[in-house]
């Protein structure tokens, strides 16, 4: 009853709201830190500091790894729920380089995908911006490749050199936060605010009726308070990831009594690799890609 949710401005019904602090809903946090040069002694020092006190904030059932980042970007510790490992793979980091932003993310992305847990979310800390144009990945590839795979990524910029209004971009996308660092000194308070919200929120379960057929919806979720309501909205394009599949060319209702043609129509965010055709269960053509037409005799 604290909820509400709405799409396209109608109110949809929930079938459950689970807290976070629920021992049977574990997180998955991947913790991404700046290691350019620019980060060198303080900063980096601070940083460590904190992240380590995430770390000793989520609980047992939670899962971590760390992707460090400046010319080059690594993968120092992958999912595990072992705390001392992670905490240990931190105070090793040592700062050098250039700073690979947007691959940075990219790969975080994709260590969060390996988590067995569920709810998954990034945390991002930077001093800059990309620098050396070393990425391959895009600005705005990176932070889509977390929109797609439902991950929020929680941004923190450190000091006065960074690109704000990216990285706000890369939270508001994503369904995460933004916070502005100017101090090293603030990062511990920072890192505790994240703990805390990433313990205290829920998963709401809904439906829609509406069709997977690559659509754009927008949805608001309302929290129901004392003082009013708040609320955020946010778009869903219907599917993610899930290809929607049709086949245009025939007639469902209509016998085929000449030579016809099926083009397969697929709808998709990933690049397709294999498609096959079937008729009557049984293999009728199969390639890399989207599919071929297939002629029909």
């Amino acid at each position: 009853k604290d909820f509400a949710v709405f799409e396209d401005g109608q109110q949809r019904p929930i079938t459950a709201a689970d807290g976070i602090t629920d021992e049977n809903i574990p997180l998955a946090a991947v913790l991404v830190i700046d290691t350019s040069q620019s980060m060198d002694h303080t900063p980096l020092a601070d940083a460590k500091a904190a992240a380590s006190t995430f770390v000793d904030q989520l609980r047992d059932i939670d899962e971590f790894a760390l992707v460090a980042f400046s010319s080059t970007v690594r993968e120092a510790q992958p999912i595990t729920k072992d705390k001392a490992a992670i905490k240990a793979k931190i105070s090793t980091l040592e700062s050098g380089g250039e700073t690979a932003l947007y691959d940075a993310i990219a790969q975080a992305v994709k260590t969060a995908q390996t988590a067995t847990a569920k709810r998954r979310a990034i945390v991002l800390l930077t001093d800059g911006d990309e620098f050396g144009q070393l990425s391959r990945t895009g600005a705005t590839e990176a932070y889509q490749l977390a929109n797609k795979a439902g991950i929020p990524i929680f941004t923190i910029g450190l000091g006065f050199g960074i690109n704000s209004s990216y990285l706000q971009d890369v939270a508001k996308n994503t369904g995460g936060e933004y916070f502005a660092s100017p101090k090293t000194s603030d990062l511990a308070t920072i890192y505790t605010k994240l703990a805390t919200l990433l313990r205290s929120q829920y998963v709401i379960t809904t439906s829609t009726d509406s069709p997977a057929n690559g659509s754009t919806h927008t949805w608001k979720v309302q929290l129901l308070g004392a003082n009013g309501a708040t609320s955020t909205d946010f778009t869903i394009r219907y599917p993610a990831p899930i290809p929607v599949v049709s086949i245009t060319g025939l007639d469902p209702n209509t016998p085929i009594d000449k030579p016809a043609t099926a083009t397969g129509v697929v709808i998709a965010d990933n690049t397709l690799t294999v498609y096959q055709w079937l008729i009557d269960d049984k293999p009728a053509g199969t390639g890399n890609g989207l599919p071929q037409p297939l002629d029909i005799e």
